[in-house]
């Protein structure tokens, strides 16, 4: 399809390079490279570059060479500090509907917190959260059994999504195609937990590189390198992200934190203090829960962790 000159389209942004990003025009898939206009570049408030993958653009023509000259309103996105720029930020993805956070027992191990953090910005953003652990071939031990259980039982009583998979043998691959094959999901997690072997299991035509877990350290390689947005053949889309070890939360203040962990929220109502940040404070009815069990500790443990970090 050739533009016609002055012509104005619509686009959504698939992934970003140098100055230039490419995005796919309304009603067709093949992506199209789309130089970014210099007036995009006088409001970036704080953002590190103006377009993220997901975003709806406003593109321009002049016969030859597409041109980003509006970016529209984002719905959502996901945000994270950048490690290059004091008081900026990244973009990671805008437009999501779910983020599936992706994590494994064994080879990297579980790590709670990360899971927990990425559930917390899904929930400030509106997106619906799913867990799956990936890998559960490694589970082969009365330990890691009762660490997957326990996971499933938590996360599953909190109102989140919970799947089990092994790209390896399939087990739960049609499960998890069945979760994304509406919208668009965010796929995150940790170095080496198997995102992109999950997602060459639900549509071998993506072929997406893949990497081992190193031996001596036991953490994930980053074989993903970019975030990129593709449609999958049952008609979702994915965003897929480079590994994350460690991921921060800044966009709330530490008095609404527990919004965004549902088995707090539904019991903050009873604290003595309608400020409570269920740390210290006498008469706290989360801190009650917890010490009952009715509170996993384990996301309590999360919470406090984040909590600290907002202080």
């Amino acid at each position: 399809m050739t533009e016609r000159p002055n012509e104005t389209l619509t686009a959504t942004v698939t992934r970003l390079h140098s100055k230039a990003c490419y995005a796919t025009l309304d009603g067709e898939r093949t992506e199209r490279r789309c130089v970014l206009s210099g007036r995009i570049f006088e409001h970036l408030a704080g953002e590190t570059k103006p377009v993220a993958v997901g975003d709806r653009v406003r593109l321009e023509s002049d016969g030859t060479t597409l041109s980003v000259v509006d970016v529209f309103e984002r719905r959502n996105c996901l945000r994270r500090p950048s490690v290059h720029r004091e008081k900026t930020f990244q973009i990671i993805a805008a437009n999501v509907d779910r983020m599936l956070v992706v994590a494994s027992v064994r080879n990297p191990v579980l790590k709670p917190g990360l899971i927990d953090r990425f559930l917390v910005a899904a929930g400030i953003e509106e997106m619906s959260g799913v867990v799956c652990v990936n890998k559960i071939d490694l589970v082969k031990n009365d330990k890691d059994r009762t660490l997957l259980d326990r996971c499933r039982s938590v996360y599953e009583g909190c109102g989140y999504r919970f799947a089990q998979t092994c790209a390896h043998d399939g087990q739960g691959v049609a499960e998890l195609n069945e979760i994304l094959s509406e919208g668009i999901t965010l796929i995150v997690g940790h170095s080496g937990v198997g995102k992109s072997t999950l997602l060459n299991a639900i549509d071998p035509r993506l072929s997406l590189a893949t990497g081992d877990v190193g031996r001596k350290t036991h953490k994930g390689t980053h074989t993903t390198t970019a975030v990129r947005l593709m449609q999958l053949q049952n008609g979702g889309f994915v965003i897929d992200t480079p590994g994350i070890r460690e991921f921060g939360i800044s966009t709330i203040d530490a008095q609404h934190l527990g919004h965004y962990f549902p088995e707090i929220a539904d019991v903050l109502h009873g604290c003595r203090f309608p400020t409570c940040t269920h740390d210290h404070e006498p008469g706290c009815a989360v801190r009650q829960k917890v010490e009952a069990g009715e509170i996993s500790e384990m996301r309590f443990k999360s919470y406090g962790r984040i909590l600290e970090s907002l202080k």
